[in-house]
């Protein structure tokens, strides 16, 4: 086993024989009889039991497939948690595995689903993890037992999961994998007469020759084949969003996905301007050491295919633009964009499985529909577009079995997945009988508000200050919108919570603390690559802010640090990223006192959030020109933890300020996360160094010291 960062050997591994492979399944087929008479419930307890130990070593599996695949760590890390995902999934479907009862003349008609017996698994190299697992959880839940072949090139985290698999308690014989040679241990799957079905992934001339040998023995099968995916942007899209999100659905995993969105389809009249954004994009991509957090591309599997991948762009080739790629070893090719000259060109056509898009125009709806379907291929795609109608018209036009609409998702474990052409993708449940069905086809909508659309897709947004009250509430909010989100708080149950509600990632820090805010924006670039949003929400104003004759130096001095100078380290680290991609909202909360200049009785408070609205001014105008926005958000009073808290001091403080507030209440949390969404989207797109007031009308009626 050759590492491709380095072409360094890192482990050899022996590949079975002929015998070698007729005992593993003759293990299987005897292991068989008992485990499809294992209760559904003990079963499933089994399955859950490999998901929790999957769980448990996911930064070993991850590591093994930085250095067998060459995949980046982030990659790795996700790999490894949708393993688990997907056992964990599947180990509920044996208790819910219910067959039918029919009434029939004199009786009843019983009807059972049973499972196959031994099931033939044949695994790829680009994505040996989550592949393996989607082939051997729902066989192994169904009853089947199952021998894995893994890819030559990368079996080590197959391995490791038989391993884990016997240490959870799956009994010996039921989950075994087996290295070797395609033309060995692959084609005797489909040959041997015990293997009552094959699962593959892989290419297409390879898929067709297992079709026909197990069509001899009438032995099911499902294929996972090539693929040449579409990625079809319209005029009236997010163009910005549509081009920062092109690179990483091509060139994610060094382009080696069958899924990758290699053809990209652009509407005539914004060619020019997506093909600039675009250009800044594929620049921005890291490629190096896998290894490293924040690499977003590592090196392709091996020199022989790095050359294969080349032959597609050789002296002459009609390049558009370059990423960059280290020097020495490693099986390094940097990002590519062609402009093709015609449709027919092979780089347009055939699946190159590299870090190479190719980029064409097209007139209409009808031109981009007929370009798409100009392929042998069918699996997956995306349409960006505003319009709901369009994105349903074009999503049934394109024949393609796996649509995303305004993203970039592929295939779930939880919904249907197909293909057409030359891919078919067939159910995943082995089952003793193919019910004949209509294909399905997939298209994904990002869910939404009810009244909000999409725009917020794919950009990733930092909160800090997460864990309650505006913070919270604008996690949900984003999150809801399609952004990726990094909650950041110094208290981790809440901070840990808050991540979980939006299915996003916790990092805690104390922002006062310069190391602490550099790191965050480094763990939020490294688990999702880039940085949009910046929304600098942490603050505190203790009961004990009072007027400037009795408060303390060092109540003033923590006030000043985390209201005034964590805003100052958070912009000064997301600056520094957002530059780098030409583009970036931050939003950064002061107050409608730090505005009027009023009388206050929190002098503390007060002057630590008129700094923030200086600094904010100055931070928008001085880094406008770099398509960088900086706002402040100026809440008024806000039924959050913290107001709570000081009323908690004076009961009657909060009645005295409702006589101030025209609209009779305090805001929610939920009222302030709207407007925090609308300076984080391109909504606002022409807002900079602006005070941005959500305060009731308090700050229009105010007239007396509160």
């Amino acid at each position: 086993m050759v590492n491709p960062a380095t072409e360094k050997t890192i482990e050899t591994v022996a590949m079975a024989d002929l015998a070698a492979t007729d005992a593993a399944i003759a293990r299987a087929k005897a292991a068989y009889q008992d485990w499809r008479r294992v209760a559904p419930a003990d079963r499933a307890r089994l399955l859950r039991a490999f998901a929790a130990a999957v769980d448990a070593d996911r930064e070993r599996l991850a590591l093994l497939e930085v250095v067998n695949s060459g995949h980046t760590i982030g990659n790795a890390r996700w790999e490894a948690g949708n393993a688990r995902d997907v056992i964990e999934y599947y180990a509920a479907a044996p208790e819910r595995d219910g067959g039918r009862q029919i009434p029939v003349q004199g009786g009843i008609d019983v009807t059972f689903r049973e499972p196959l017996g031994v099931v033939g698994v044949i695994v790829p190299w680009n994505f040996p993890l989550p592949i393996a697992a989607w082939g051997l959880a729902p066989a192994l839940a169904a009853g089947n037992t199952v021998v894995l072949k893994p890819a030559e090139l990368t079996p080590l985290t197959a391995l490791r999961l038989a391993e884990l698999a016997l240490e959870a308690g799956i009994p010996p014989g039921v989950f075994q994998v087996l290295p070797g040679r395609g033309p060995v241990v692959g084609a005797r799957f489909a040959t041997h007469p015990d293997v009552a079905k094959v699962v593959f992934t892989g290419s297409t001339a390879v898929g067709k020759q297992l079709l026909a040998a197990c069509a001899a023995q009438v032995k099911p099968v499902t294929l996972e084949l090539g693929g040449k995916s579409a990625n079809i942007v319209f005029a009236d899209s997010d163009l910005a969003l549509a081009a920062a999100s092109a690179p990483g659905a091509v060139f994610d995993n060094a382009g080696q996905d069958c899924c990758a969105r290699s053809r990209i389809l652009v509407q005539q009249s914004v060619f020019d301007e997506f093909m600039a954004l675009f250009e800044t994009a594929v620049r921005a991509v890291r490629v190096g050491d896998p290894a490293q957090e924040g690499t977003a591309m590592g090196p392709l599997i091996s020199a022989a295919h790095r050359a294969r991948v080349a032959a597609y762009v050789p002296d002459g080739a009609p390049v558009a633009f370059r990423g960059s790629a280290p020097d020495g070893p490693g099986f390094w090719f940097p990002p590519t964009v062609l402009l093709p000259g015609s449709h027919q060109e092979p780089a347009f056509t055939e699946e190159i499985f590299g870090p190479v898009a190719t980029v064409v125009p097209f007139t209409d709806e009808a031109d981009a529909v007929r370009i798409a379907n100009d392929s042998p291929y069918g699996l997956s795609g995306s349409i960006w577009t505003r319009d709901i109608g369009r994105a349903l018209r074009v999503s049934r036009a394109v024949e393609a079995g796996n649509l995303s609409v305004n993203s970039h998702s592929s295939v779930r474990y939880s919904t249907p997945s197909a293909g057409s052409s030359s891919r078919a993708w067939a159910g995943s449940w082995a089952r003793t009988r193919w019910t004949p069905s209509p294909r399905p086809r997939t298209s994904s909508f990002p869910r939404r508000d009810e009244h909000m659309s999409n725009r917020l897709d794919g950009r990733v947004a930092v909160i800090t200050g997460a864990g309650s009250g505006i913070g919270l509430a604008s996690a949900r909010r984003l999150a809801s919108e399609g952004a990726k989100v990094v909650c950041v708080d110094l208290d981790p149950a809440s901070g840990q919570k808050a991540a979980d509600a939006v299915g996003g990632l916790f990092v805690q820090a104390d922002v006062t603390d310069e190391d602490a805010v550099r790191g965050m924006y480094e763990a939020a670039v490294a688990e999702y690559g880039r940085l949009d949003i910046a929304f600098n929400n942490a603050g505190i104003s203790p009961p004990d802010d009072d007027s400037i004759l009795t408060t303390g130096l060092d109540a003033w001095r923590r006030v000043q640090e985390v209201n005034l100078t964590s805003v100052y380290l958070c912009c000064k680290y997301a600056i520094g990223h957002m530059q780098r991609q030409g583009k970036g909202s931050i939003i950064n909360t002061a107050s409608f006192v730090a505005l009027m200049g009023a009388a206050t009785s929190q002098i503390s408070y007060s002057a630590s959030k008129g700094g923030v609205l200086s600094m904010s001014r100055e931070l928008g105008v001085q880094f406008g020109r770099e398509g960088i926005r900086v706002n402040a958000l100026c809440p008024g009073p806000v039924n959050t933890p913290l107001l709570q808290e000081l009323f908690a001091k004076d009961p009657e403080r909060a009645a005295r300020r409702l006589v101030h507030i025209p609209m009779g209440r305090f805001a929610e949390p939920e009222e302030i996360a709207a407007a925090v969404a609308f300076l984080a989207s391109d909504d606002s797109s022409f807002m900079t160094a602006n005070t941005f007031l959500v305060d009731g009308g308090i700050s229009a009626a105010y007239v007396t010291p509160l």
